[in-house]
């Protein structure tokens, strides 16, 4: 394992150079000039080491942030003045290691050097493991509301489909009249069920649409939300709905990624995973049930989990339903 330091300063050069009698260590020694180069042309180093100590605060800067932008490298900061005022943000950014004046002087060992090695290790696995838990998804977590989001930019969210069921049997029997307040009716009352989770009602069309809800990687609301409106919908048609009309409707849950737009401006939008909610809602589940993905069935409540059970795949992704009391 190599122990790249990148530096200008020959008695920190010196002081160092004892990584190469560490055990399954080599040391060398760069300019810092040659940080970039070196960043561009090498995939993966062992140890990379940057000391700031000539740099002035717009170097220092330039340097954090070409560090932060190459995933993958393990990477830490030498800063014997003291130049960093918070070193716990460097790692929010990716770094292993910060060496301080204090652990300078006491000296760098092959313990201390493992551990950093490892713990990047863990890190990556860490990742890969989150990634394949969400079926490969490239995860840009939109938060836990909708403080953060901002127009024009990709995010990976909640999505559910909802959509009346029956809704041509209804209009060859009660008319279009009928039909239109029901239809409006259960707008109004999905947007009222989702709003304090902080759903929003995304794309909308006749008899139903999907809603957006903020992820965080860690929890998903709308997983009990959409239980409680499948078991609860006798209760919910008699009470929420004007002519007292027994409603079916059904549901989906994945997660995926989209470019934000405001509710009336996402006519140009595409994104794979609006497509495949359209036609696992329409195309696959069944009226009257509840399904979803394995990507977000890992955010089922412990409690429920067996209140759910395999349903096949659709277009190459495996699938979850819910237990209907009918079953």
């Amino acid at each position: 394992m190599t122990f790249n330091l990148f530096s200008d300063n020959r008695t920190l050069i010196k002081k160092l150079e004892s990584v190469n009698r560490l055990k399954n260590f080599a040391f060398s020694a760069l300019s810092i000039k040659e940080l970039n180069k070196f960043l561009k042309n090498n995939g993966s180093p062992d140890l990379i080491y940057v000391d700031i100590s000539k740099l002035d605060a717009a170097a220092v800067k330039k340097i954090l942030t070409a560090l932060a932008k190459k995933k993958g490298h393990t990477w830490g900061i030498i800063d014997p003045a003291g130049k960093i005022s918070d070193p716990a943000l460097l790692f929010h950014d990716g770094a292993s290691d910060y060496i301080g004046k204090a652990i300078l002087n006491s000296g760098i060992g092959a313990k201390r050097l493992s551990r950093v090695a490892s713990w990047q290790k863990n890190e990556d696995a860490e990742e890969d493991a989150n990634k394949a838990d969400s079926g490969g998804l490239n995860l840009l977590l939109s938060g836990r509301d909708w403080k953060n989001i901002r127009q024009e930019t990709e995010y990976t969210f909640c999505f559910m489909f909802v959509e009346l069921d029956l809704t041509y049997e209804w209009k060859n029997k009660s008319g279009k009249v009928h039909l239109s307040k029901v239809s409006g009716d259960f707008h109004t009352f999905i947007k009222k069920c989702v709003e304090p989770l902080q759903g929003n009602v995304w794309l909308w069309g006749e008899f139903g649409g999907i809603i957006l809800f903020p992820y965080d990687g860690e929890t998903a609301d709308a997983i009990l939300a959409s239980y409680r409106l499948i078991l609860n919908r006798t209760m919910i048609s008699v009470e929420d709905f004007s002519f007292s009309t027994l409603v079916s409707f059904r549901i989906a849950l994945d997660i995926g990624n989209t470019v934000y737009k405001k509710r009336g401006d996402t006519g140009n939008i595409v994104a794979d995973t609006i497509n495949f909610m359209f036609h696992l809602g329409k195309k696959y589940v069944p009226p009257g049930n509840f399904y979803l993905t394995e990507r977000i069935a890992g955010h089922i409540p412990p409690g429920m989990r067996k209140c759910f059970i395999k349903a096949g795949q659709f277009e190459g992704v495996e699938l979850q339903r819910m237990i209907l009391p009918e079953d």
